[in-house]
């Protein structure tokens, strides 16, 4: 009876060790669970970076292009101003221009405002009266 009794023991002592080792396991998955879940929120959080810098490089590119733009087209416009001739001083304090501008340089303003080039009955009413 003595034996029947410690292997009694035994099972139950075995049993216990099974149920802790169950506890620990569960705790494991419950963990693995919760970083699985924070792993996930990481990989959210970097793709949201990643679309962000690559929206902003997007934007810095378009900036670039938009100054070299501006800067070719200051370039023209320095060029076309450059070739009025604000003639003297009036007695009035106003300016006469000594030219009026020429079609060439209306139709090329034109077109660098985003315009339709203008019809020469257009270029003549734009002439000034001298």
């Amino acid at each position: 009876m003595q034996l029947v009794r410690s292997t009694s023991d035994l099972l139950k002592t075995i049993s216990a060790h099974i149920d802790q080792i169950k506890t620990v396991v569960s705790d494991i998955a419950t963990t693995a669970t919760s970083q699985a879940k924070h792993l996930d929120g990481f990989k959210t959080t970097i793709h949201e970076i990643d679309v962000s810098t690559q929206q902003t490089a997007a934007m810095a590119e378009e900036s670039k292009a938009a100054c070299h733009s501006m800067e070719s087209e200051a370039a023209l416009l320095l060029q076309l101003i450059s070739q009025f001739d604000l003639g003297e001083e009036t007695s009035s304090g106003t300016h006469e221009a000594s030219q009026s501008p020429s079609p060439k340089n209306i139709v090329a303003i034109s077109r660098m405002r985003g315009m339709k080039s203008p019809k020469p009955a257009d270029h003549a009413r734009a002439e000034p009266s001298k």
